[in-house]
């Protein structure tokens, strides 16, 4: 297992210096710095990719190229196959591995491992808010491909041309007709299913792993609330994305000695813990509609289902339509106005709040 828990996590704005990288990743790209820097030093890197039959598996690369492959988030459940015992090989034969998945999967991987301290292990989660049960996934994959009469062999579930603030948008290609398919935001039922939380798997209803303190040594998120409480002096560039990047172990910060900081800036922690429900602890209300979904599953179609339980409200809809038309800064500006008239009073997990 990683070294002592940092008291308080450090926490960055990051963002991948080659601008391709950055606009293909979901965030801002931090991932793939961490990863570059594992491959270059002749490491391996483990996360989640989809396969030919577009499932997401738990897959290993060894080169920056493949990186690609491990980008972008992925609303499915990965499978894990035996991913566990391939990291505890490589970790014994000397090779330094990264591994990133969910929270609970990083701390199957630690169970795994039976408390073994291993030097060359790095370890990266992300802030989880669930994940889709794959039988959705597949439910929802054969009614895409009905649609269209055509095999679906690429998909990208938070495509960025509209910019980070619009980046729900689905994206699919056609394999035969080599067509690319645009789903916007208000007709993403499949989003929309995991935002009600009404297909995620039913451990992620009570899930024990992803709060505070963190399971890796890094973890990775949405940077919501970037600006809150400090001026931030890359506003301009949030259409771009930015990772938040929590550094939670000793081990992290010696991790950090060897990669360029040019792109990373510290920030109040508070900007994102105000931010992130999950990491202070607030169990999300599960909807009512969760065991008649689950009811229904079996025998509907999906756009039985999606009809019944998965249609976005007028109010997200017209929420995405304001993130289309305002900039992104002036967007989350009018939020913290809205929030301001509301009376919400941002908290502070430590005490004398004060920056990371």
């Amino acid at each position: 297992m990683s070294d002592k828990k940092l008291d308080r996590p450090n926490l960055y704005a990051v963002w991948h210096p080659n601008n391709d990288i950055r606009l293909s990743s979901s965030s801002g790209g931090a991932f793939t710095i961490l990863a570059e820097a594992v491959i270059k030093r002749g490491g391996v890197v483990f996360g989640a990719a989809w396969n030919q039959d577009c499932d997401v598996v738990m897959t290993a690369v060894e080169t920056v190229k493949q990186l690609s492959l491990l980008r972008e988030s992925k609303y499915v459940a990965a499978l894990a196959d035996n991913v566990y015992e391939k990291v505890r090989l490589l970790l014994e034969s000397g090779r330094e591995v990264l591994f990133s998945g969910t929270p609970c999967q990083v701390a199957g991987l630690y169970s795994f491992l039976r408390g073994k301290n291993y030097n060359n292990l790095i370890t990266v989660d992300f802030i989880c808010h669930g994940t889709p049960d794959r039988r959705v996934w597949r439910k929802y994959l054969s009614y895409l491909e009905a649609k269209y009469q055509d095999k679906v062999c690429d998909i990208n579930f938070r495509d960025k041309r509209w910019g980070v603030e619009c980046n729900l948008l689905l994206k699919i290609n056609l394999k035969q007709r080599k067509l690319e398919k645009i789903i916007s935001q208000k007709e993403n039922s499949y989003y929309c299913g995991f935002n009600r939380r009404i297909t995620l798997r039913k451990c992620c209803l009570s899930c024990t792993f992803n709060g505070l303190p963190r399971q890796a040594d890094f973890s990775l998120a949405d940077f919501r609330g970037l600006g809150d409480r400090v001026a931030f002096s890359y506003e301009r560039d949030k259409i771009k994305g930015f990772t938040a990047v929590m550094v939670n172990t000793s081990h992290a910060l010696r991790l950090m000695k060897e990669i360029d900081m040019s792109t990373w800036i510290e920030r109040p922690f508070e900007e994102l813990y105000n931010n992130q429900s999950v990491l202070q602890g607030v169990k999300e209300e599960i909807s009512d509609d969760y065991e008649r979904f689950w009811q229904d599953f079996q025998t509907s179609s999906w756009e039985e289902l999606a009809k019944k339980y998965c249609t976005p409200s007028f109010r997200y809809c017209l929420q995405i339509l304001a993130r289309r038309i305002l900039r992104p800064s002036l967007f989350m500006r009018l939020g913290l106005i809205y929030k301001f008239i509301r009376g919400k009073r941002t908290t502070s997990l430590f005490p004398g709040g004060g920056a990371a």
